[in-house]
C-alpha cells in the first residue's frame, strides 16, 4: 500500500487502521459472540485510538532512538 521513505509514520498508522478495522470485523463475526450485539463503531472506536496512538509512540521512539544512533556514529 504504502512504500517508500516518503510516507513515513503516517502509512504505518493508515495500514493500523485498515488492519484494526479487519480484525474487528473478524472476531466480531466469528469469536466473540457478545461482540454483536453492540454497533461496530462502539467496538472499532477504541480499538483504533490504541492503534494510532501505539503507532504514533513507537515513531516517536524509532525517530529519537535514530538520533542518539547518529549522534553517536558521528564522534567514531
Amino acid at each position: 500500500m504504502c512504500e517508500g521513505e516518503d510516507y513515513g509514520s503516517s502509512c504505518k498508522i493508515v495500514e493500523g487502521r485498515d488492519k484494526t478495522t479487519l480484525n474487528t470485523v473478524v472476531l466480531r463475526e466469528t469469536i466473540y459472540a457478545a461482540w454483536k450485539a453492540p454497533p461496530f463503531v462502539v467496538i472499532w472506536i477504541p480499538r483504533v485510538i490504541e492503534e494510532v496512538l501505539g503507532n504514533t509512540v513507537k515513531a516517536y521512539l524509532v525517530a529519537v532512538l535514530l538520533g542518539v544512533f547518529k549522534s553517536c556514529s558521528i564522534h567514531r
